[in-house]
């Protein structure tokens, strides 16, 4: 079998943070290697889906962890309404139960969704993990990694790529037979309750899962080199279809959120 990243080397505590329940399928082998204590910040209920938390806990009683997970049950009505009015204190609310439930579990790793532009809760939950990360990784050292979902470098706003950096060759876990057969069992019962997961799954690799370290002065309001504003566009074309009212914005509305979270512009520099 192809080698592991020496990344994985001596991870002891796992975590995984994800802005929905189903992220976790894509990581489904590094689950099995590390079970790690995984928090969902949201219900992903924007399309009136009332269904993937429900079927991500029995995915999770499947591999074993659902005594570890913890569903906060955000509604994304309310993140996209707190993005458009500007509000700041939800979001140092949710940044808050982020570092509590770490002061919680303690771990010396965490993974959890990149920064790609395709979804801006995505967005959200990267940069509310990294703004937590960087304040308690001073009380206790902890490596921060992202796992891809999707993302777009061409115009057309079909062309996505699943499961990639783009222009990088990244760290890779490679799942053993064993991890590879439960993967399967549980990517293709998923597929059978709900079209859409089985539509994703057929996109994502069933012996390879890719992550990287997350550079700790990341800069959070420029775009990432190469990547298109793709929800950007997409609340564009929806809107002028008659679908929504007002797009939201990376730069009208993610970035001044950025701005004023705490630890993005104030960083400092400790061995891990």
């Amino acid at each position: 079998m192809t080698e592991n990243s020496a990344l994985l080397n001596d991870i002891t505590r796992c975590a995984m943070v994800f802005a929905h329940p189903a992220h976790e399928l894509p990581a489904a082998g590094l689950m099995q290697q590390y079970q790690p204590s995984l928090l969902f910040l949201t219900r992903a209920d924007s399309a009136g889906d009332q269904q993937r938390e429900e079927l991500a806990r029995y995915g999770l009683r499947k591999l074993g962890l659902d005594e570890k997970a913890t569903f906060l049950g955000t509604s994304e009505a309310d993140i996209y309404r707190w993005l458009l009015n500007g509000e700041l204190e939800p979001f140092l609310a949710l940044r808050g139960q982020i570092l509590v439930w770490l002061d919680a579990h303690r771990p010396d790793a965490i993974f959890g969704d990149a920064f790609e532009l395709s979804n801006v809760v995505h967005d959200l939950g990267r940069v509310l993990l990294d703004s937590a990360w960087r304040e308690w990784r001073h009380r206790i050292p902890c490596r921060n990694f992202e796992i891809p979902l999707v993302c777009r470098t061409e115009s057309e706003l079909w062309k996505l790529r699943f499961q990639e950096f783009p222009g990088e060759t990244p760290q890779a876990f490679y799942l053993d037979e064993r991890q590879k057969d439960i993967k399967k069992e549980l990517a293709d019962w998923i597929g059978k309750e709900r079209e859409e997961a089985a539509m994703a799954a057929s996109f994502f690799s069933l012996g390879r899962e890719v992550f990287r370290e997350v550079p700790c002065d990341r800069d959070y309001t420029k775009p990432p080199k190469g990547l298109r504003l793709h929800y950007d566009e997409w609340g564009q074309a929806q809107v002028l279809r008659g679908k929504y009212k007002q797009p939201i914005l990376f730069a009208t509305h993610f970035v001044p959120l950025v701005q004023r979270l705490p630890w993005m512009t104030r960083i400092r520099t400790v061995s891990v």
